[in-house]
């Protein structure tokens, strides 16, 4: 797989978060603003940290304790920015934070690659 690949799936990651948070507003309006929900906060954090772990390895040279630690503070990283944005007025647009996003996950895990599958026959 290549550099474009994994692209195209950390960019479905961002998008799947916007996607939750435009289809449930009023709920996470409100976390963003009481943080009285801190358990699904964390459940979220899991949910991208469990992705990532599932799609990438470590990078060359990473020990599997720095690779967990990267992609937990790159999903709570994702979660906060989304509440942070709900809480402070929406000041961009969705499209604009998500792709903003994109950009910076991007560059955080770039150097971990993608694992390989297996292909059914």
């Amino acid at each position: 797989l290549n550099s474009s690949k994994i692209t195209v799936h950390l960019t479905v990651s961002c998008h799947g978060v916007a996607n939750l948070f435009l289809q449930f507003a009023d709920f996470f309006d409100d976390l963003a603003m009481t943080q009285k929900h801190s358990f699904f906060i964390e459940h979220c954090v899991n949910i991208i940290a469990a992705i990532f772990a599932g799609a990438l390895q470590p990078a060359a040279g990473m020990s599997t304790t720095a690779f967990h630690l990267q992609i937990r503070f790159v999903a709570a990283g994702i979660v906060r920015v989304y509440l942070d944005w709900l809480h402070d007025g929406q000041p961009v647009s969705l499209a604009a934070l998500t792709a903003q996003l994109n950009v910076m996950v991007n560059a955080e895990l770039a150097g971990m690659p993608p694992k390989m599958r297996v292909q059914e026959a």
